[in-house]
């Protein structure tokens, strides 16, 4: 079982690790979000071969973000299989999946990462991490410091009033 990736994440291998416990841990997929803009982080759907699909994918937060939050909603997409993938004739169509989307808190520009575990009908399990860089209107990643108040001087003295 293989999970389909959209086009804006880059570099997910397709296949299942082998590791002992059944278990798949890829390294981190970056994005670049927007302060409390949600973006969307992947499309995940069981596809086949002949490009029917499978259930969809049953996905569980293991480290969920601690500056936003993650949104499930199932939908319909394109997959975006490699070219050399036999599945890759599947990418002209739409098939039903899992979008995985992540808004940060409103206001918060920094780092944020997330993991998250998917179970496929076969038995198939699969670990993905998100590192996530939130940035302001500004394209800024940390928050501005505030200019330090220059103290004013003291008002003048009321000049006196002046004797004929």
């Amino acid at each position: 079982m293989k999970i389909a990736f959209s086009a804006s994440v880059a570099a997910v291998a397709f296949g299942l690790l082998a590791e002992s416990c059944g278990l798949a841990h890829a390294d981190a997929s970056r994005f670049t979000a927007q302060s409390g803009r949600e973006l969307r982080l992947t499309f995940a759907s069981d596809v086949k071969p002949d490009c029917s699909v499978g259930g969809a994918p049953v996905i569980h937060v293991i480290n969920d973000a601690q500056h936003g939050r993650i949104r499930l909603q199932p939908e319909q997409a394109s997959p975006s299989f490699a070219q050399d993938n036999p599945r890759s004739v599947c990418n002209q169509r739409r098939v039903a999946g899992v979008g995985v989307y992540y808004t940060s808190d409103k206001g918060y520009v920094g780092d944020d990462f997330v993991t998250l575990h998917y179970e496929f009908d076969d038995g198939g399990q699969q670990i993905e991490d998100y590192a996530i860089t939130v940035k302001n209107d500004l394209g800024e990643t940390r928050r501005p410091r505030p200019k330090a108040k220059v103290p004013l001087p003291p008002p003048s003295p009321a000049p006196a009033p002046t004797q004929p």
